[in-house]
């Protein structure tokens, strides 16, 4: 059986305030950990007052997306949220920590 990751309207990305900072939200393979949490840091900032933040953190769960922030969360985050989710832990928290 072929995974096939569902329908997202991806329409919203037009409307983003990412548009154009790619480079703070995908790391680079040999990034420091003291440059990453910088990245991160700075990409979050750009999330905090989006006017689309929840439609892409959404997106990010339902794509299994692995890399990068998405709806200012990192892909640990999001990993943790379909964790809490699929073993059914609450309180689990749809917007990031810190």
């Amino acid at each position: 059986m072929i995974h096939t990751k569902p329908s997202v309207d991806r329409y919203w990305r037009r409307h983003a305030r990412c548009r154009g900072f790619g480079y703070l939200f995908f790391g680079v393979e040999y990034e420091s950990r003291a440059d990453r949490i910088r990245r991160e840091s700075q990409a979050k900032r750009l999330c905090d007052g989006c006017p689309v933040i929840e439609r892409c953190r959404r997106y990010a769960l339902a794509q299994f997306e692995a890399h990068g922030i998405w709806g200012g969360t990192t892909e640990v985050e999001r990993t943790r949220q379909v964790d809490c989710r699929t073993r059914g832990n609450p309180p689990c928290v749809s917007s990031p920590a810190g």
